[in-house]
């Protein structure tokens, strides 16, 4: 129960990484606000099964008022915002010469300028308290290159150095800002992209990672709760590779 007594709003949390740390934040005695675009009727029901509180937004985070609504909702909800995860993240998979400006604005609205958005906002409550972790769910797509992702290498390239500069900007007043970069994980977002993780793909995916086993969220959720504890409270502007070792190769 590291957590207990923590009020964390996690994005994307209807499903996939956000699901995951939501559950884990909340099995860790944390209030969990979970913010999707989407129903977060299903993990509301998971966190209150195995006893835990959670409450649930919808939000379009590429847009600077449901952004606010968000923060809003959960200082009103619960008084305070000790844990930001900001998980939601959109992508494409295209040649740069067929990607479309829609694209570009679809992605990066949410990944980038969506992820840059969730801090503004918070940050005035965390530095009123005086505390607070921000976790930016990054990628190893943000440190290496991925044919036919230009903009989803982009946003979350964006996304890493931008926890890096809040961690300097922001440590002096208790808050720390730090980012997980996972490899592939298990999650609806390769049936969006009309990529299931099966078959022939899957294997192709299984056998780039060192450890010949692609991830699943509580591999995720597992360091979450570390960077939101008091086990983590010298670490800051760190991007933690939870990639199975794909970038130590």
């Amino acid at each position: 129960m590291v957590l207990e007594g923590k009020t964390a709003l996690v994005t994307g949390a209807a499903r996939g990484i956000g699901q995951g740390i939501a559950l884990r934040y909340a099995a860790e005695g944390a209030k969990v606000v979970c913010c999707d675009r989407n129903p977060c009727q299903d993990t509301l029901e998971q966190i209150k099964a195995q006893g835990g509180e959670a409450a649930e937004i919808r939000a379009d985070l590429s847009k600077w008022e449901d952004v606010q609504k968000a923060v809003g909702f959960t200082t009103e909800k619960y008084g305070r915002l000790d844990i930001l995860v900001n998980n939601a993240g959109l992508t494409t998979r295209c040649p740069i010469d067929e990607e479309t400006m829609e694209h570009w604005e679809f992605v990066t609205g949410v990944t980038l300028r969506g992820t840059w958005m969730m801090c503004k906002a918070a940050v005035p409550v965390m530095k009123k308290q005086e505390s607070g972790r921000i976790i930016n769910i990054c990628s190893i797509a943000g440190v290496r290159a991925f044919a036919d992702q230009s903009i989803y290498c982009a946003a979350k390239g964006g996304v890493a150095n931008l926890t890096r500069e809040l961690a300097v900007e922001l440590a002096p007043f208790g808050i720390h800002v730090n980012a997980i970069n996972p490899s592939i994980v298990d999650t609806p977002l390769f049936d969006d992209q009309g990529n299931p993780l099966v078959g022939d793909f899957l294997k192709e995916l299984t056998a780039a990672v060192p450890c010949h086993k692609i991830s699943q969220p509580k591999d995720i959720a597992g360091p979450a709760v570390f960077l939101a504890g008091p086990d983590s409270e010298y670490v800051y502007g760190v991007l933690l590779n939870v990639d199975g070792g794909w970038c130590a190769k």
